[in-house]
């Protein structure tokens, strides 16, 4: 029984993946999985920690909340857009005898 060229493809593709996840797997591992293994090791990235500058992540204390009064301008603002087409229905006469 021989193999089509398309089954050949996808085995060797499947294989060079797996191939490619073990090698990538194993970068990661030794890169990122770093622990100090000797005394001075420890002692110098403690030192290199102490030493760096924390104020550059500095946050202001927050002020407490503190809720705004109602602007009376803007309700009578949104009032009179809202009166416009009334007014605009009612002839002159009308409005002055409403005002």
């Amino acid at each position: 029984m021989s193999m089509t060229l398309r089954k050949k493809s996808f085995l060797v593709v499947t294989s060079l993946l797996l191939l490619g996840v073990g090698f990538g797997y194993a970068y990661v591992e030794q890169t990122l999985n770093f622990t100090p293994q000797t005394d001075a090791a420890r002692i110098a990235i403690r030192a290199e920690v102490s030493a760096q500058d924390e104020t550059a992540f500095y946050q202001p204390p927050q002020s407490p909340l503190t809720l705004k009064g109602v602007c009376p301008t803007l309700w009578s603002t949104f009032g009179y857009v809202k009166l416009l087409p009334i007014l605009a229905k009612i002839t002159p006469i009308e409005f002055k005898f409403l005002s």
